[in-house]
C-alpha cells in the first residue's frame, strides 16, 4: 500500500468540493471560506468574497465540515 500524503489529500479534496471550512490562525483568528488552491507553503481561500492567500505556518487547525470522511477522499483516488 503507497504512502499518502493526509494534509494534499485533504486540501484537494477539499478543493474539489468547495464546501466551506473553518481555518483558525495561530495568532486566534479565524477564517471561513472555500479552498481555491494550494501548495506546499500557502492555501488560497475564498472568504466573503476576496481571496486570501493563508501562509500555512499560520495556521494552528482547519475544522473540516461535518461530512468529511478520509476514506472516502483516498478511495476516490
Amino acid at each position: 500500500m503507497p504512502a499518502i500524503n493526509i494534509q494534499d489529500t485533504i486540501l484537494q479534496v477539499l478543493k474539489g468540493k468547495a464546501e466551506p471550512v473553518k481555518i483558525f490562525l495561530m495568532k486566534g483568528f479565524q477564517i471561513q471560506g472555500t479552498v481555491l488552491d494550494f501548495d506546499t507553503f500557502v492555501i488560497l481561500l475564498e472568504s466573503e468574497g476576496k481571496k486570501q492567500l493563508i501562509y500555512k505556518h499560520a495556521i494552528s487547525t482547519i475544522q473540516l465540515p461535518d461530512d468529511f470522511s478520509l476514506k472516502a477522499a483516498t478511495a476516490a483516488e
